[in-house]
């Protein structure tokens, strides 16, 4: 895996290629979706709506039925 990618796009690339398994949740995808499409980072719609697509085709829907508080961020802690 190239170094130049940081860290979540390496575990992309990891759910792509089924080396982890990717599960999702309405909240975690919702994060996604707003992150990718800020200006900031300067993705096209393509790029944008691709990997939108590829999250839901390869993402496991889960529903948890726990929930944790464990991260610093109390907002990262729907990703666990």
């Amino acid at each position: 895996m190239p170094k130049a990618l940081g860290a979540p796009a390496q575990v992309f690339a990891l759910a792509l290629s089924d080396s982890i398994q990717l599960c999702v949740r309405g909240s975690v995808y919702a994060e996604y979706e707003e992150v990718l499409r800020r200006s900031c980072l300067e993705r096209g719609e393509e790029v944008i709506t691709g990997a939108l697509d590829t999250i839901r085709e390869k993402g496991s829907w889960v529903r948890p039925s726990q929930r944790v508080n464990v991260c610093s961020d109390s907002d990262d802690n729907m990703f666990l």
